[in-house]
């Protein structure tokens, strides 16, 4: 098991008269969305400083290159988190962070970098500076300076500048699909369909946690109708990132980092995947219901988060038993996911 995706603490503490701790978690009201520069739109913007920026994606493309490499030798310092991606900050620029994606997923430098453009001057993300794509796309932002809560530290504040942050995120004008973006969800039901690999030519187990919340998930998902959860004319831009570590708390109000899955969503299905990430769903309902509220969900997407927090719960099932089999890190264990599935599924 490994511990939840951070950049860590990007900068200076929030002092405790920060927005979000005092104003029942407005978003600071200078934060209106502004077009970003056309330099800047077409990913070949400069730094203010005049820092190089070609220098900075060559040294990050360097210091990845290999296992044994040191970031330290070419001016960057490796933040912490980034499971799939590099990120580094640069010793001679500390305004800015450096992102090195994987060869894996061509998509996301692309969706990172156009959520930035998108929301420049917003005031909830970073400010977007380069993007050089390649066989390692590279994109430079500017570096911000707040800290990732744990859940246990959030309040009615923090809901509301949750809430309010993706509502501005949903009023981001961006062009939505023609269809509804469930191809993860049709492919959780499609491995719910299969038999466990790790267990081929074998019954399952009723004592095993694994399997009790495995052939509940294959039962509920067996009678849902899918497609009804989300339509196209239910689609807003979305962040895509539940993660709590990627909400950065700072003077000026509340940062949202990470933004590689973003695209288009349903926000009662955006919120329920929230409410049963790890590194949230340890908050109460009364929570989300605050979240909800900033969010301005209406009446009709109230009823189907909960329908989607049993979708979402489904989905991390078989999203980390996938992961176990191949090794890779998860957030939780297997058997700890298990559990939290089969007590959504049955409450």
């Amino acid at each position: 098991m490994c511990g939840h995706t951070t950049w860590g603490n990007w900068g200076k503490t929030p002092s405790p008269e920060a927005p979000w701790g005092n104003s029942g978690g407005r978003i600071a009201p200078d934060r209106r969305a502004q077009p970003p520069s056309a330099a800047m739109a077409l990913g070949r913007g400069s730094h203010d400083r005049g820092m190089r920026v070609d220098d900075v994606v060559r040294r990050a493309r360097e210091a990845v290159a290999g296992p044994t490499v040191d970031p330290a030798r070419f001016g960057l310092e490796r933040l912490s988190g980034g499971m799939t991606h590099d990120v580094f900050a640069i010793e001679d620029e500390p305004s800015l962070v450096v992102k090195v994606f994987g060869a894996f997923n061509r998509t996301e430098p692309e969706r990172e970098w156009g959520a930035l453009v998108s929301l420049a001057g917003s005031g909830i993300a970073p400010r977007p500076v380069h993007l050089d794509a390649g066989e390692r796309p590279v994109v430079v932002m500017e570096r911000v300076g707040g800290l990732s809560l744990l859940a246990d530290a959030l309040d009615a504040a923090h809901a509301a500048a949750i809430g309010g942050s993706h509502r501005l995120v949903h009023a981001t004008p961006r062009e939505p699909p023609q269809e509804a973006p469930l191809s993860g969800l049709r492919a959780t039901r499609a491995a719910l369909g299969q038999e466990r690999e790790d267990s081929p030519g074998q019954e399952s187990d009723p004592a095993n946690v694994v399997d009790q919340a495995w052939r509940a998930a294959q039962g509920w998902f067996a009678d849902f109708e899918l497609d009804r959860l989300v339509s196209p004319g239910r689609l807003r831009f979305c962040r895509g990132d539940p993660n709590l570590s990627n909400y950065l708390w700072t003077d000026e109000g509340l940062v949202l980092i990470d933004w590689e899955n973003s695209g288009h969503n349903d926000p009662a299905l955006e919120l329920a995947d929230m409410a049963e990430h790890a590194s949230t769903r340890v908050l109460s309902d009364d929570f989300w219901h605050l979240v909800a509220d900033a969010t301005e969900l209406t009446a009709s997407d109230r009823a189907r988060v909960s329908q989607g927090r049993r979708v979402m719960a489904c989905f991390w099932l078989v999203l980390i038993e996938s992961r176990c089999r191949q090794g890779l890190p998860t957030t939780v264990t297997l058997e700890e996911q298990a559990k939290r599935t089969l007590a959504v599924l049955d409450p």
